[in-house]
Protein backbone atom coordinates (compact mmCIF):
# COMPACT_ATOMS: atom_id res chain seq x y z
CA UNK A 1 0.00 0.00 0.00
CA UNK A 2 1.54 3.62 -0.47
CA UNK A 3 1.83 5.64 2.47
CA UNK A 4 0.08 8.94 0.60
CA UNK A 5 -3.06 6.33 -0.38
CA UNK A 6 -3.18 3.19 2.06
CA UNK A 7 -6.31 1.81 0.12
CA UNK A 8 -6.51 -0.77 -2.04
CA UNK A 9 -10.18 -0.88 -3.02
CA UNK A 10 -12.26 1.95 -3.47
CA UNK A 11 -15.93 0.71 -4.29
CA UNK A 12 -17.20 4.44 -5.18
CA UNK A 13 -16.06 7.49 -5.36
CA UNK A 14 -17.60 11.38 -5.50
CA UNK A 15 -16.64 14.54 -6.29
CA UNK A 16 -18.42 17.24 -3.92
CA UNK A 17 -19.47 20.35 -5.49
CA UNK A 18 -17.07 22.21 -3.13
CA UNK A 19 -14.17 20.15 -5.27
CA UNK A 20 -13.28 17.87 -2.70
CA UNK A 21 -13.38 13.54 -2.98
CA UNK A 22 -15.28 11.43 -1.04
CA UNK A 23 -14.46 7.88 -1.61
CA UNK A 24 -15.72 4.23 -0.03
CA UNK A 25 -12.28 2.79 0.56
CA UNK A 26 -11.40 -0.96 2.53
CA UNK A 27 -12.45 0.08 6.01
CA UNK A 28 -14.63 2.64 5.58
CA UNK A 29 -15.28 6.53 4.49
CA UNK A 30 -12.53 8.85 3.40
CA UNK A 31 -12.43 12.52 2.49
CA UNK A 32 -9.85 13.98 0.56
CA UNK A 33 -9.13 17.94 1.36
CA UNK A 34 -6.54 19.72 -0.08
CA UNK A 35 -4.93 16.34 -1.06
CA UNK A 36 -5.27 15.40 2.47
CA UNK A 37 -6.85 12.28 3.48
CA UNK A 38 -9.21 12.54 6.52
CA UNK A 39 -11.16 8.64 7.53
CA UNK A 40 -14.96 9.58 8.59
CA UNK A 41 -16.08 8.02 11.27
CA UNK A 42 -18.67 5.19 10.71
CA UNK A 43 -21.43 3.98 13.68
CA UNK A 44 -20.93 0.77 14.59
CA UNK A 45 -23.87 -0.88 12.82
CA UNK A 46 -22.42 0.64 9.55
CA UNK A 47 -18.66 0.05 10.13
CA UNK A 48 -19.29 -3.63 9.50
CA UNK A 49 -21.13 -3.44 6.27
CA UNK A 50 -18.93 -0.92 4.69
CA UNK A 51 -18.15 -3.53 1.89
CA UNK A 52 -21.78 -2.80 0.46
CA UNK A 53 -21.07 0.80 0.22
CA UNK A 54 -22.67 1.76 -3.54
CA UNK A 55 -23.28 5.59 -3.56
CA UNK A 56 -22.55 8.79 -2.14
CA UNK A 57 -23.96 12.26 -2.85
CA UNK A 58 -24.03 15.84 -1.23
CA UNK A 59 -27.52 17.51 -0.46
CA UNK A 60 -28.23 20.99 -0.78
CA UNK A 61 -27.56 21.63 2.81
CA UNK A 62 -23.80 20.31 2.63
CA UNK A 63 -25.23 17.04 4.09
CA UNK A 64 -23.73 13.51 2.60
CA UNK A 65 -25.79 10.95 1.70
CA UNK A 66 -24.21 7.30 1.41
CA UNK A 67 -25.59 4.28 0.58
CA UNK A 68 -24.93 0.45 1.74
CA UNK A 69 -27.30 -1.36 -0.55
CA UNK A 70 -29.76 -2.81 0.63
CA UNK A 71 -27.68 -2.75 4.32
CA UNK A 72 -28.88 1.18 4.87
CA UNK A 73 -28.79 4.50 3.69
CA UNK A 74 -27.16 7.15 5.95
CA UNK A 75 -26.62 11.25 5.76
CA UNK A 76 -23.83 12.57 7.65
CA UNK A 77 -24.64 16.46 8.46
CA UNK A 78 -22.94 18.15 11.03
CA UNK A 79 -20.49 15.40 12.01
CA UNK A 80 -23.81 13.19 13.21
CA UNK A 81 -24.73 10.46 11.77
CA UNK A 82 -28.71 9.81 11.17
CA UNK A 83 -30.41 6.24 9.22
CA UNK A 84 -32.91 7.52 6.47
CA UNK A 85 -31.81 11.46 7.06
CA UNK A 86 -35.04 11.25 9.70
CA UNK A 87 -37.15 10.47 6.34
CA UNK A 88 -39.68 7.56 7.25
CA UNK A 89 -40.97 7.78 3.57
CA UNK A 90 -36.87 6.66 2.67
CA UNK A 91 -36.60 2.98 1.94
CA UNK A 92 -33.47 0.71 3.00
CA UNK A 93 -32.35 -0.60 -0.29
CA UNK A 94 -30.90 2.05 -2.22
CA UNK A 95 -28.24 1.45 -4.97
CA UNK A 96 -27.69 4.42 -6.60
CA UNK A 97 -28.17 8.50 -5.56
CA UNK A 98 -27.45 11.15 -7.06
CA UNK A 99 -28.10 14.77 -6.64
CA UNK A 100 -29.43 17.42 -9.86
CA UNK A 101 -28.63 20.85 -10.17
CA UNK A 102 -31.48 21.77 -8.63
CA UNK A 103 -30.79 20.03 -5.01
CA UNK A 104 -33.20 17.82 -5.30
CA UNK A 105 -31.59 14.04 -4.19
CA UNK A 106 -32.69 10.71 -6.21
CA UNK A 107 -32.70 7.37 -4.74
CA UNK A 108 -32.87 5.07 -7.01
CA UNK A 109 -33.93 1.32 -5.81
CA UNK A 110 -34.75 -2.08 -6.68
CA UNK A 111 -38.33 -3.10 -8.65
CA UNK A 112 -38.68 -0.12 -10.67
CA UNK A 113 -38.57 1.92 -7.81
CA UNK A 114 -36.69 5.54 -7.06
CA UNK A 115 -37.52 8.52 -4.08
CA UNK A 116 -36.75 11.96 -4.93
CA UNK A 117 -36.16 14.18 -1.56
CA UNK A 118 -36.54 17.40 -2.24
CA UNK A 119 -36.12 19.67 0.79
CA UNK A 120 -38.13 18.05 3.67
CA UNK A 121 -40.37 16.27 1.72
CA UNK A 122 -40.19 12.89 0.02
CA UNK A 123 -41.61 11.64 -3.86
CA UNK A 124 -41.79 8.08 -4.95
CA UNK A 125 -41.74 7.30 -8.35
CA UNK A 126 -42.56 3.48 -9.77
CA UNK A 127 -44.21 1.94 -12.46
CA UNK A 128 -47.58 4.24 -12.45
CA UNK A 129 -45.20 6.91 -13.23
CA UNK A 130 -43.74 5.16 -16.61
CA UNK A 131 -41.02 3.68 -14.92
CA UNK A 132 -39.91 0.08 -16.28
CA UNK A 133 -35.91 -0.56 -15.93
CA UNK A 134 -36.26 -2.91 -13.38
CA UNK A 135 -33.51 -2.11 -10.82
CA UNK A 136 -32.11 1.34 -10.82
CA UNK A 137 -28.52 1.24 -11.34
CA UNK A 138 -27.49 4.84 -12.81
CA UNK A 139 -28.60 8.10 -12.13
CA UNK A 140 -27.55 11.30 -13.81
CA UNK A 141 -28.62 14.66 -15.40
CA UNK A 142 -28.37 18.35 -15.94
CA UNK A 143 -30.73 20.95 -14.72
CA UNK A 144 -33.97 19.54 -13.48
CA UNK A 145 -34.52 16.62 -15.75
CA UNK A 146 -33.27 13.34 -15.37
CA UNK A 147 -31.54 9.67 -16.67
CA UNK A 148 -32.45 6.74 -15.59
CA UNK A 149 -30.73 3.36 -16.13
CA UNK A 150 -31.38 -0.16 -15.18
CA UNK A 151 -31.02 -3.75 -15.72
CA UNK A 152 -33.80 -3.75 -18.23
CA UNK A 153 -32.70 0.17 -19.87
CA UNK A 154 -32.73 3.74 -20.19
CA UNK A 155 -35.12 5.88 -19.41
CA UNK A 156 -35.87 10.11 -19.35
CA UNK A 157 -37.34 11.93 -16.85
CA UNK A 158 -39.83 15.22 -18.15
CA UNK A 159 -42.44 17.06 -17.06
CA UNK A 160 -43.43 14.59 -14.00
CA UNK A 161 -43.04 11.13 -16.58
CA UNK A 162 -40.42 8.42 -17.17
CA UNK A 163 -39.79 8.18 -20.80
CA UNK A 164 -38.30 4.96 -22.79
CA UNK A 165 -35.17 5.90 -25.05
CA UNK A 166 -35.05 3.57 -27.77
CA UNK A 167 -32.46 2.37 -29.83
CA UNK A 168 -31.08 0.09 -33.07
CA UNK A 169 -30.08 -2.79 -30.54
CA UNK A 170 -31.56 -3.00 -27.13
CA UNK A 171 -29.81 -5.26 -26.03
CA UNK A 172 -27.10 -2.08 -25.66
CA UNK A 173 -29.43 -0.24 -23.39
CA UNK A 174 -29.37 -3.22 -20.57
CA UNK A 175 -27.24 -3.53 -17.68
CA UNK A 176 -26.50 0.04 -17.34
CA UNK A 177 -23.71 1.08 -14.56
CA UNK A 178 -23.24 4.62 -15.61
CA UNK A 179 -24.67 7.60 -17.55
CA UNK A 180 -22.88 11.33 -18.81
CA UNK A 181 -24.74 13.81 -20.18
CA UNK A 182 -22.56 16.58 -21.92
CA UNK A 183 -23.13 19.70 -22.33
CA UNK A 184 -23.79 19.66 -25.66
CA UNK A 185 -26.51 17.54 -25.16
CA UNK A 186 -24.55 13.82 -26.05
CA UNK A 187 -24.93 11.42 -23.82
CA UNK A 188 -22.41 8.16 -23.27
CA UNK A 189 -23.64 5.34 -21.48
CA UNK A 190 -21.87 2.12 -19.97
CA UNK A 191 -23.74 -1.00 -20.13
CA UNK A 192 -23.11 -5.16 -20.19
CA UNK A 193 -22.39 -4.60 -23.49
CA UNK A 194 -19.59 -1.74 -23.10
CA UNK A 195 -20.10 1.95 -24.39
CA UNK A 196 -22.30 3.73 -25.93
CA UNK A 197 -22.87 6.97 -27.60
CA UNK A 198 -25.53 9.06 -28.47
CA UNK A 199 -25.16 12.23 -30.93
CA UNK A 200 -28.29 14.20 -32.43
CA UNK A 201 -30.37 11.13 -31.38
CA UNK A 202 -27.72 8.60 -33.55
CA UNK A 203 -26.16 5.86 -31.35
CA UNK A 204 -22.87 4.89 -31.87
CA UNK A 205 -21.36 1.52 -29.61
CA UNK A 206 -17.76 0.49 -28.69
CA UNK A 207 -18.05 -2.81 -27.89
CA UNK A 208 -15.43 -4.77 -25.38
CA UNK A 209 -15.26 -8.03 -28.37
CA UNK A 210 -13.91 -5.34 -30.87
CA UNK A 211 -11.45 -3.96 -28.22
CA UNK A 212 -12.15 -0.58 -28.23
CA UNK A 213 -12.38 -0.80 -24.69
CA UNK A 214 -10.49 -3.65 -22.65
CA UNK A 215 -12.41 -5.50 -20.23
CA UNK A 216 -15.51 -5.04 -18.57
CA UNK A 217 -16.60 -1.07 -18.24
CA UNK A 218 -17.06 -0.30 -14.14
CA UNK A 219 -16.60 3.54 -14.03
CA UNK A 220 -17.50 6.06 -16.14
CA UNK A 221 -17.16 9.64 -15.31
CA UNK A 222 -16.99 13.17 -17.09
CA UNK A 223 -14.53 15.58 -15.67
CA UNK A 224 -14.30 19.49 -15.19
CA UNK A 225 -12.23 20.00 -18.18
CA UNK A 226 -15.24 18.13 -20.56
CA UNK A 227 -12.64 14.47 -21.04
CA UNK A 228 -14.70 11.37 -20.14
CA UNK A 229 -12.65 8.42 -18.26
CA UNK A 230 -13.63 5.35 -18.38
CA UNK A 231 -12.41 2.54 -15.78
CA UNK A 232 -12.38 -0.98 -17.14
CA UNK A 233 -12.06 -4.85 -15.05
CA UNK A 234 -8.63 -4.90 -16.95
Amino acid sequence: RSTLFPYTTLPISYRAPDKTLWFGADGGLVHMVAGRLQEIRLLPEMADKAAEMRGITQDRSGGMWLSLGGNGLYLLKDGTWTKLGGHRDLILGCLIEFTDNVGRVWFGSTANRIEMLDGDRVRVFGPGDGLQVGNVTALSGRGPELWVGGELGLEHFEGGRFRAIRSINKEWLRGISGIVERANGDLWLNSDQGMAWCHEKKWRTFPVSEHTVSGAVIGFTELADGRIWCATSD
